[in-house]
């Protein structure tokens, strides 16, 4: 019997968060505070995580958050930042800190 791969959900989390991020790109534009809102999400998985562990939250939770926190970093790898003046990270890897 094998075992069942624990990156299948994962996968699946990715893929929703990409439909996410290409969403909110189209209904949220840039310039828009990408950086900022990466750490909000961020900060909404670390709470929600530790709510969990505590009996307090639901691991569907968690894994809504980190969904959240997945479309943002999607967002900066498509689009960077325009308000702080962040190149898409996709377009600038191999040429050095421009």
């Amino acid at each position: 019997m094998t075992k069942p791969d624990p990156l299948e959900g994962f996968d699946i989390l990715v893929t929703e968060a990409k439909l996410e991020a290409l969403y909110a790109m189209r209904r949220f534009p840039q310039p828009n505070y990408v950086i900022s809102k990466i750490a909000e999400e961020a900060g909404e998985v670390v709470k929600a995580a530790i709510h969990c562990a505590e009996k307090r939250e639901t691991a569907e939770n968690v894994a809504g958050e980190m969904k959240q926190l997945i479309a943002m970093l999607i967002r900066l790898w498509v689009e960077g930042d325009q308000v702080h003046g962040l190149l898409p990270i996709a377009t600038c890897m191999g040429k050095g800190n421009e």
